[in-house]
C-alpha cells in the first residue's frame, strides 16, 4: 500500500535547473521520496569547474535534525555533509580536477536514517 507520507525532499543548494552550465555548473533532478520507497537515490549532474556542488536533503521524520554523513566516498572526487545557515543537510560533492565522467556516494541523513545514493555525471567545460 502506499503511503503519502515524505520521508525526504531534495532541493538545490546553489545548482541550476536546467542542466550544468557556466554560470550554474550543477544540476540535480528534483526528487521526493516516500516511507515506502526502499532505495532512495538521486542523479546530479555537475561542470567540473573546480567548484563544490551541494544538494540540501531534509525529512519529516526528523524535524530539527539536519546532521548527516557521507558514508561511502566518490571514486574521483570528494564529498561531504554539512549542515546550511537554515539548518537542513547539504551534501557536498567535488569531482577530482581534470575528471569526466561516472561517480557515485552514498550519504546518510541523521544518525540512524536512511542512505541516500548519489550517482553523479562529470563534464568538463
Amino acid at each position: 500500500m502506499w503511503s503519502a507520507r515524505l520521508i525526504l525532499t531534495v532541493g538545490l543548494a546553489g545548482c541550476g535547473s536546467m542542466g550544468p552550465t557556466a554560470e550554474n555548473p550543477c544540476y540535480v533532478e528534483p526528487a521526493t521520496w516516500h516511507a515506502d520507497d526502499p532505495n532512495p537515490y538521486l542523479r546530479m549532474s555537475v561542470l567540473n569547474v573546480g567548484r563544490a556542488c551541494g544538494v540540501t536533503v531534509s525529512t519529516d521524520r526528523r524535524p530539527g535534525d539536519a546532521s548527516g554523513y557521507i558514508v561511502e566516498q566518490p571514486s574521483h572526487g570528494r564529498a561531504r555533509a554539512r549542515r546550511s545557515s537554515d539548518g537542513v543537510m547539504v551534501a557536498e560533492y567535488q569531482p577530482t580536477p581534470g575528471y569526466a565522467g561516472a561517480d557515485a556516494f552514498k550519504a546518510q541523513l541523521g544518525e540512524g536514517g536512511r542512505v541516500v545514493a548519489v550517482t553523479v555525471r562529470v563534464q568538463l567545460p
